[in-house]
């Protein structure tokens, strides 16, 4: 009498869900990457046209705008040539964290505890010294609490 398999063992049956299980936590990883690296494009899209926004008042005016401020009911920057708005840049697909960088070198620091927090999936955090007119932006992926994302003017 010839024994014929009709099924699975459950063994079988077990390494396969478990090789599916290691496929999917693999998948998984991968795409959170790819779209963490997604917002991190899309925030340094927002400081280059920062830059284009700056470059045209310097064009304009002759000067680099000396301040800036974040509105509160907009999301967006206004920038300032001796008191005077010159400007206007609105964030859009963003909530705007706006901050007056100092530096040190060619770091930017903050006065509050902004290096120690990475940014949510849906805002920017972008900062600007004046005096040596850097532009720095946290970005998520940026290793051991750095900006990730410092451009001179």
């Amino acid at each position: 009498m010839k024994l014929t398999k009709k099924a699975f063992s459950l063994v079988e049956l077990l390494v396969a869900m478990a090789i599916i299980a290691v496929l999917i936590s693999i998948a998984a990883y991968g795409i959170q990457i790819v779209q963490r690296n997604a917002r991190d494009l899309k925030r340094k899209k927002i400081v280059e046209d920062l830059i284009l926004t700056i470059h045209d008042i310097q064009t304009n005016h002759f000067m680099y705008p000396d301040n800036a401020t974040k509105s509160e009911s907009e999301n967006s920057i206004t920038f300032y040539i001796q008191g005077q708005e010159v400007a206007e840049y609105e964030v859009k697909g963003m909530d705007l964290q706006w901050f007056r960088a100092g530096t040190s070198g060619n770091e930017c620091s903050d006065q509050g505890d902004f290096l120690s927090k990475r940014p949510s999936r849906d805002n920017v955090a972008i900062g600007m010294d004046f005096q040596n007119l850097l532009i720095c932006a946290r970005l998520e992926a940026s290793e051991l609490g750095g900006y990730g994302y410092v451009v001179s003017l």
